[in-house]
């Protein structure tokens, strides 16, 4: 199977930062786009000497352009951390971390 027929609706948050009546820098996330993307768990048995790597619990492939370190991927209940970007001709290569939005 291709990573083509893998692709899934999720959508992409970036983090705002605001300023509160007291002073106090607030942190909220507003949803920016929907863009298509394959999604993979990595392997527990791969061994890696980056500690960059070792962080990310996923990867995924998409299409799209202008993903940045820090935004935050949401696919129905689960939430994943932008770690890195790496850009291709055709393709975005972004390293995940599952995030838990548990309180």
């Amino acid at each position: 199977m291709s990573f083509n027929s893998d692709m899934k609706v999720a959508e992409l948050h970036e983090k705002i930062k605001s300023r509160s009546k007291s002073g106090a820098v607030m942190e909220s996330w507003r949803k920016s786009t929907d863009i298509l993307v394959s999604i993979y768990e990595v392997s527990a048995f791969q061994n890696v000497s980056s500690v960059r790597y070792s962080e990310t619990s996923h990867r995924a492939i998409t299409f799209a352009r202008g993903i940045k370190k820090g935004q935050k991927l949401i696919t129905g209940a689960r939430e994943f951390e932008v770690l890195q970007v790496m850009e291709y001709s055709m393709r975005t290569t972004l390293m995940l971390k599952e995030v838990s939005s548990d309180v």
